[in-house]
């Protein structure tokens, strides 16, 4: 089991039960509902039958979630190892497209294991900095959100790497394709469920309850939407598109293909490796954060015992994403999706996001999302057949409202900081995204942030700690500070219990770094006047006169 499983079975064999097991049920019952007629849309781009998404789904989303470090991160199959996957197929008799595909998630099981041997990952920790990262997930958000646009609008647009270019494409068929009850339907649910989650913090002060709420919500608009399109028959009567019976059960079973040609999946396989691994490290750690700053907010607005309280923040403390956990759960996800005839798959992006967002609280949802979907294959197909799927599309578009929101907060604040550099990473980073694909645009995003590494922070840290004659601790700090350095910073504030930080050494320092002090409870900050360290608080002291006096 991974650190994931292992933390959530020891949370819910304590009396803490009670106050996550409403949320994560909630979140899988949501994730659940929009993994399905995703997968099977998915396995349909790679040019595959439906029953192959849903396997990946099921298998290789439980063993990810038990696998796993990350408290919030769902797997599955995505669209851009579809489209690899569709041109590998290309060189292939047809007849062989599912035998090949499982042949592929199984030699990038074995990629998987080749970079974790390496110790790979520790290069990629290394490149993948707080601004990159979040400059991919907002722009990879509101390309998630763009794709959905098509079926509120119910127009067929065919599929584009560049999110610039399927804009274009949209548009051109927005005009005389629109079911205009179809969106109607959809910005109704969009209007309501964005509303729904916003005035639910300003009436609900308690985080557990407000995670509730916005799950029920989803819930009632999922149901209710079914009831309304059955009643009305609104796919007879309108032509709005359901999603429709789920085929039951799985393929039957077929050992990978591996023939004298299987060097040709070698490529295609490492693709799947290589884009797999960087969307599940840059998607679960920024979630892992956000889902512990979320914990700590939940910890505090419950009006339990201190027990529960302090069960929670220990769950909190112990949870870490591990980038090297990430690549044995993607080795046994991948491995086991493959021999099941699955294909590939990796953190889906859509399905995380929701999860965050419904306020999943352990791996236990991503578990139950994938159980959920076993069921509903074997014998419950028949409940989603009248689901608008522009709901689908409205559920994603107003989950992934905040992210978008909150990577644009961050870009400001780099400019507010003057943290000129870094705003061009981010820049650079989301618009590749936008305006080429995902997987090139993070390369570029990486490639910009390499060279902003080697000019900016050459000179590398020093760090001392020394005692004033007031007694106090005082870290001294030299040199450039960058998001490598944060981990350390940390360790030794922990370990020298730590009073005064001294700065005006420092050449260069960027955002994280600022963050990361904001965080830690210094008495004194110490800066050099001229300094264009922000006012992150009053500690910050700019006068020299000032800190010896004190």
């Amino acid at each position: 089991m991974g650190l994931a499983s292992r933390r959530a079975l020891r949370l819910y064999c304590s009396r803490a039960i009670f106050s996550v097991l409403t949320q994560d049920l909630l979140a899988a019952l949501t994730v659940s509902v929009l993994s399905i007629p995703e997968s099977m849309a998915f396995a349909q781009l790679a040019g595959l039958p439906p029953s192959m998404g849903l396997c990946s789904a099921v298998v290789g989303g439980l063993v990810y979630a038990l696998a796993s470090s990350s408290d919030v991160a769902v797997a599955g199959p995505t669209s851009i190892q579809s489209l690899i996957v569709l041109s590998a197929l290309t060189a292939w008799d047809p007849q062989d497209a599912r035998r090949i595909a499982s042949s592929i998630a199984v030699l990038s099981a074995i990629m998987y294991l080749i970079l974790w041997v390496l110790r790979l990952d520790r290069i990629f920790s290394v490149v993948l900095s707080d601004t990159l990262l979040s400059a991919f997930l907002s722009a990879a958000a509101l390309v998630v959100g763009l794709n959905q646009l098509p079926l509120l609008f119910q127009v067929q647009v065919p599929h584009n790497h560049s999110a610039l270019f399927y804009l274009v494409d949209f548009f051109k068929r927005v005009v005389p394709d629109t079911n205009l009850v179809s969106l109607f339907f959809a910005i109704t649910c969009v209007f309501v469920l964005v509303a729904g989650k916003t005035s639910s913090k300003l009436i609900v002060p308690n985080v557990r309850l407000q995670s509730i709420m916005y799950g029920i919500l989803v819930f009632l608009c999922t149901s209710l939407s079914m009831v309304v399109s059955y009643c009305m028959d609104l796919e007879g009567r309108y032509l709005v598109r359901q999603v429709g019976q789920i085929p039951s059960g799985f393929p039957s079973w077929e050992a990978p293909l591996f023939t004298s040609r299987f060097y040709k999946l070698l490529f295609p396989a490492f693709l799947c490796a290589l884009i797999g691994y960087l969307q599940s490290v840059s998607v679960g750690s920024i979630y892992q954060k956000k889902h512990a700053e979320y914990t700590q907010l939940l910890a505090a607005s419950l009006e339990e015992s201190s027990e529960i309280e302090e069960r929670l923040l220990d769950y909190q403390q112990g949870s870490q994403f591990v980038s090297g956990q990430e690549l044995i759960a993607l080795v046994f996800a991948n491995l086991s999706s493959g021999l099941v005839f699955g294909y590939t798959v990796t953190t889906s992006i859509t399905r995380t996001i929701l999860n965050q967002s419904i306020g999943a609280y352990t791996s236990m949802s991503s578990i139950g999302s994938a159980l959920i979907i076993l069921t509903f294959v074997q014998s419950l197909g028949f409940v989603f057949a009248f689901l608008p799927r522009c709901i689908l599309g409205s559920i994603v578009i107003s989950a992934v409202v905040k992210p978008v929101l909150d990577g644009l907060n961050e870009v400001f604040r780099l400019y507010r900081w003057s943290r000129w550099a870094e705003a061009a990473v981010w820049v650079s980073t989301f618009f590749g995204v936008i305006f080429i694909s995902v997987d090139i645009g993070l390369g570029i995003g990486i490639a910009c942030n390499l060279v902003y590494i080697a000019f900016a922070h050459r000179s590398g840290m020093v760090a001392s700690v020394e005692t004033r004659n007031d007694c106090r601790s005082v870290l001294v700090l030299q040199g450039s500070l960058s998001y490598l350095h944060c981990e350390q910073i940390q360790r030794i504030y922990a370990q020298e219990c730590i009073d005064v930080l001294d700065l005006r050494g420092v050449e260069h320092f960027d955002s994280s770094i600022v963050q990361v002090i904001s965080k830690l409870q210094f008495h004194q900050i110490i800066v050099d006047a001229d300094s264009d360290f922000p006012p992150i608080s009053s500690a910050v002291i700019r006068e020299e006169s000032s800190v010896l006096a004190a």
